[in-house]
């Protein structure tokens, strides 16, 4: 993600990053039972999890942020 203007103020929040992140879950909404059961056994058994970085417009890191799917409170299992 990059942001075009800076100013002193990042203007995303950590929880913003992962709730964007949370909201990858609800893809899986459509599939099949025994495909889903499949999916989210993987994801908390292996603890994927999605990283997010903040670049200025000079490609300076301003800010990051990683979301474990399965800590996610839209995940299914939780």
């Amino acid at each position: 993600m990059k942001l075009q203007s800076y100013d002193g103020n990042d203007g995303v929040s950590k929880t913003q990053l992962k709730h964007q992140s949370c909201e990858f879950i609800d893809v899986f909404q459509t599939m099949r039972e025994r495909e889903k059961s499949i999916i989210y056994g993987l994801l908390s058994e292996d603890k994927v999890l999605f990283q997010f970085s903040v670049f200025n417009s000079f490609n300076q890191k301003i800010q990051s942020a990683s979301q474990v799917l399965a800590e996610c409170p839209n995940f299914p299992y939780a």
